[in-house]
């Protein structure tokens, strides 16, 4: 099975169907995923162009979300046996590699809408609840964003939960096998991942 493949389902559903959200709060966990998903939809909306789109989609990766730590958890124990420029490497693919799935194949989702409905909070992470709705007689998807409130108190969104599958911990899941495949060598990995932005359209 394509590596993203199940992935870019769950990102379809949490980034590719929306709207500005209707459900207005004051919690800033819920005002940042209210910003996220109505700037993902400025993207897809006004973007003129492939490269446009991917220029906007990384920068949105860059600013919305804390890519090194999700490049750590992703990688399991590994990341703690990687040399830096070999972690590097890695997280710059992996950014990469979401950038040119999820930008174009989420192109022209963008009739229906996320519905930001409450959170909870357990220190420095928040749990942002919400529903996807359909334009037409589908049944509504619940939802879950996990945001981390950084240090700095800004946020980054670490996560998405849709059908009760995290995306990151199935990434972790994925990488961890094609990594016992190859006798734990992350370049196999990296080149892996490589490969597929090469070959997506």
């Amino acid at each position: 099975m394509h590596v993203f493949y199940r992935s870019f389902i769950i990102v379809l559903l949490a980034i590719g169907f929306l709207n500005t959200p209707s459900f207005a709060s004051s919690e800033p966990s819920e005002m940042f995923i209210t910003s996220v998903t109505s700037e993902a939809l400025d993207i897809l909306k006004n973007a003129k162009n492939t490269e446009e789109r991917e220029a906007a989609f990384g920068r949105l990766l860059d600013t919305r979300t804390n890519m090194k730590r999700i490049a750590k958890f992703t990688l399991g124990r590994s990341a703690r046996t990687i040399s830096d420029d070999e972690f590097n490497r890695f997280q710059s693919v992996l950014g990469d590699t979401m950038v040119k799935i999820y930008a174009n194949r989420l192109a022209g989702f963008t009739d229906e809408k996320v519905v930001v409905t409450g959170s909870q909070t357990k220190g420095r992470n928040h749990l942002v609840t919400s529903r996807v709705e359909f334009a037409n007689s589908r049944p509504p998807v619940d939802m879950v964003w996990w945001v981390i409130e950084e240090k700095d108190g800004s946020f980054a969104l670490f996560d998405i939960q849709v059908l009760g599958v995290w995306m990151a911990q199935e990434q972790r899941d994925i990488f961890s096998g094609i990594l016992k495949s190859n006798n734990n060598k992350i370049n196999a990995l990296i080149e892996h991942l490589a490969a597929q932005v090469k070959t997506t359209p």
